[in-house]
């Protein structure tokens, strides 16, 4: 009488050659996975960013009325003997504090006192400096200097 007798486990060294072939393909694919995610959260910030200024902007203009006829912003502070500036009157924060303050949902602002620039922090962990005659928009504020 025969007796059979069916392969039920592995060798070491097919568990092995499995193993190393699952990690070189992992290797491949995670920073093409991870570089894509980060694509996408800062497409999605911008938006974001670009649909809440947009927002602001057209019902600031219902109070204010249109934008054409605002005061233009400039560069201008008054800043003391140490060159620290004037927070109150610092012209692109009290322009912010009049035309978009009111309209914007952010976390916090801050204002630079060297340069009179407005931090604007939002919830999602993006930044808008606003720097008098732009806006310059960081998806993550943890990388601005």
């Amino acid at each position: 009488m025969k007796k059979y007798f069916i392969k039920v486990g592995f060798t070491l060294a097919e568990v092995l050659i499995t193993l190393s072939i699952i990690g070189i393909v992992a290797a491949l694919t995670i920073p093409n996975v991870t570089t894509h995610y980060r694509k996408k959260i800062t497409e999605t910030r911008l938006a974001k960013f670009y649909s809440s200024i947009n927002q602001a902007i057209e019902m600031s203009e219902k109070d204010n009325g249109p934008k054409e006829f605002w005061p233009s912003i400039g560069n201008g502070f008054e800043s003391d003997e140490e060159g620290n500036i004037d927070t109150t009157k610092s012209i692109p924060a009290v322009w912010f504090n009049i035309y978009l303050k009111p309209y914007l949902k952010y976390v916090k602002y801050d204002i630079n006192k060297k340069t009179g620039n407005v931090m604007i922090y939002f919830s999602d962990g993006s930044l808008c400096l606003f720097c008098g005659a732009s806006f310059q928009f960081w998806p993550d504020a943890k990388v601005f200097k």
